[in-house]
């Protein structure tokens, strides 16, 4: 859906993002009617609610997918971008799998680091 991140691709990011957002808005507006709340999120998101109707499920499984395939993309291309190489791809899929928001805070500080070293280095 997304291919290699690179230029070119930010619109596709943004559109799979506004998606999820439409998708966990909805189904969570409808899921709410029923009384339920919902989580979205690849790991704490049950498949099946009961009581729900399946369009609805429907809906919060592909918000749920679609997030952790976004999850995924933009941990492998800081990765990437950064070269960073320390560990392998199977260990980055499951922290993404585990604890995508963890994995998102973790690739943020190599960014912040690059950062500063490259301050550092310039001055």
């Amino acid at each position: 859906l997304l291919g290699r991140a690179g230029p070119g691709n930010s619109a596709k990011v943004v559109g799979v993002a506004i998606l999820i957002w439409a998708l966990s808005l909805v189904g969570g507006a409808w899921a709410a009617q029923y009384g339920q709340t919902i989580v979205i999120s690849p790991l704490h998101h049950s498949p099946r609610h009961s009581g729900l109707p399946w369009y609805v499920n429907l809906m919060l499984d592909a918000a749920c997918i679609l997030l952790l395939g976004l999850s995924m993309v933009i941990y492998f291309a800081v990765k990437e971008r950064f070269r960073i190489h320390t560990e392998s791809d199977i260990i980055s899929f499951a922290k993404v799998l585990c604890c995508a928001c963890c994995a998102m805070l973790q690739i943020g500080r190599h960014v912040d680091d690059y950062h500063i070293d490259l301050v550092r280095t310039s001055s």
